[in-house]
């Protein structure tokens, strides 16, 4: 005997409306007749009925266009993903019980990795040999961190850096540092004008007043620079499986020569036993073939998270999406800087602040979301191998550690708790004449339970998560049901469902069910 055969969660629809000069909007009046579908099924639209809006104020009812839906993801999210913390140890110190708190945080949530980011515009957060910055030249604090009298910023000595390299292993947490470049090379031009001097720095630089923090890898000394800085760290983090070099936000992209300088830095790290990481700004559509493909592209943003409308068309243009490097078969680590960054300060670490963003990735970030403007989502989960939740720190100086690393770890507990989720929520995007609404779709595992006879007086337990704007049950058999808010809170012992549709009034839009049968 089979039980739950069929469980349904009914979902309210979100509405998005568009103008343009011949379709001033698209509505949707009435939803498919099947909105929660099991892993694989098809997309079924009929029944759903759009309100299409023209620029000369008259509307028609239409069916809607099967072909007019962009395809969605039935896979499950895969089993082996690794989640991970990335944190800002260049805008603002970290110190070795710091990081090793984060460690011990991830180390009871395996497979996990905590990516450091230890240097950018700001400063170098970590001894560079290289260039003058060591604990022997250091002003030693009484806390026992490191000042460089050069720049009169912290740093942590490489004797420090091998005593945390030692306990994410012992953790069985993945450490990954992180060293930009060819942007975001400020700190390190920095020490390079206290210890080479200004006429040095010229040659290897941009141009610091237009364009600080960026190299000209047109220069051979500057591609030299940028080696022997790698050469440095590959030694300090020998052992280590990845390395992550940034290649982000450089704006004197030097086309194809960006990407020989990326591969030739990549050529550096294999060579060394490391898969080199960076982030997706730099991989335009024409370089997709060119970039090498054994490299994992961490991608944040398709336009870069700005603001300026025209540029953000214009780098969704040029910029190689998710999806082309999915295709393409690049490993990739997602991350969403909508989402999952925090960007902590003074006016967004209140309480209200903090909760909204952890409820945020609970109730409407999911894997398939991986940028903000395209709601329909993923088609498919391939070659994606990680996510990450990322802390920048460039306004942090005033907020606790206490306050952040808190907060960082919400944050990542929310993004799990999505990934393990045997429910995903996905928004499908309608397109008609140019405009574009969205309605939900859940994509659920089929559920059923062998159920025992009365007379063995055994009662066993079914759990699943409704998530969505969940208005009410659909169950093939009568039965009774605890629910529980997403946190853990009991809101009802024994809710007695009927077979057929039972209303789930008076709940959250996220509740979890544990039936009785």
């Amino acid at each position: 005997m089979k039980f739950f055969t069929s469980l349904l969660v009914f979902l309210t629809a979100g509405l998005n409306s568009g103008f343009c000069a011949s379709v001033d909007c698209v509505e949707l009046v009435s939803m498919p007749n099947k909105t929660v579908y099991a892993y694989g099924d098809s997309l079924v639209t009929d029944g759903a009925v759009i309100a299409v809006g023209y620029a000369d104020g008259t509307t028609r009812q239409l069916p809607l266009p099967a072909d007019s839906v962009c395809g969605f993801n039935t896979e499950k999210v895969p089993a082996d993903l690794c989640c991970g913390i990335s944190i800002d140890c260049a805008r603002k110190y970290c110190s070795v019980d710091l990081i090793k708190a984060y460690i011990d945080s991830l180390a009871s949530r395996s497979p996990s990795f905590l990516t450091l980011h230890f240097a950018d515009n700001e400063n170098v957060g970590v001894e560079c040999a290289f260039l003058g910055q060591t604990a022997e030249r250091a002003l030693m604090n009484a806390d026992g961190s490191f000042t460089n009298p050069a720049t009169g910023l912290r740093f942590l000595s490489r004797k420090q850096v091998e005593e945390i390299v030692a306990y994410a292993d012992d953790k069985k947490v993945q450490l990954i540092p992180e060293l930009d470049m060819p942007g975001h090379m400020g700190g390190f031009f920095k020490l390079a004008k206290a210890t080479l001097g200004d006429a040095f720095l010229t040659g290897i630089a941009v141009n610091e007043n237009e364009v600080p923090g960026e190299l000209n890898i047109t220069r051979p000394e500057a591609v030299g620079f940028a080696s022997d800085i790698l050469s440095e760290y590959m030694d300090m983090f020998d052992g280590l499986s990845v390395f992550c070099i940034g290649a982000d936000e450089f704006w004197t992209n030097y086309g194809e020569r960006t990407i020989a300088f990326i591969n030739n830095m990549n050529k550096l790290l294999k060579q060394h036993g490391f898969t080199t990481r960076i982030y997706n700004d730099l991989i335009r559509k024409e370089y997709v073939d060119v970039l090498d493909h054994d490299i994992q592209v961490l991608f944040w943003s398709h336009d870069g998270a700005t603001n300026n409308l025209s540029v953000r068309d214009e780098r969704k243009r040029l910029r190689a999406s998710l999806p082309d490097l999915q295709y393409a078969g690049f490993p990739i680590v997602l991350t969403n800087s909508y989402y999952l960054y925090f960007v902590p300060s003074p006016r967004n670490t209140n309480e209200h602040d903090l909760a909204y963003t952890v409820n945020d990735i609970k109730n409407n970030w999911t894997l398939a979301k991986w940028d903000n403007e395209y709601p329909g989502g993923l088609d498919t989960y391939k070659g994606i191998v990680g996510t990450e939740v990322a802390l920048w720190q460039e306004n942090a100086s005033e907020v606790s550690d206490e306050v952040i690393i808190k907060q960082m770890m919400d944050m990542y507990d929310a993004m799990t708790s999505v990934l393990q989720s045997n429910t995903v929520r996905l928004l499908l995007t309608v397109n008609y004449g140019g405009k574009q609404t969205t309605f939900p779709v859940q994509v659920m595992e089929p559920m059923s339970c062998d159920v025992p006879s009365v007379s063995a007086g055994v009662s066993k337990k079914a759990k699943v998560v409704l998530v969505g704007n969940v208005s009410c049950i659909f169950a093939e058999q009568p039965g009774f049901a605890d629910v529980f808010s997403y946190e853990g809170r009991c809101l009802k012992s024994d809710l007695k469902f009927e077979k057929g549709i039972t209303p789930l009034n008076g709940f959250p839009s996220r509740v979890v069910l544990h039936f009785s049968f």
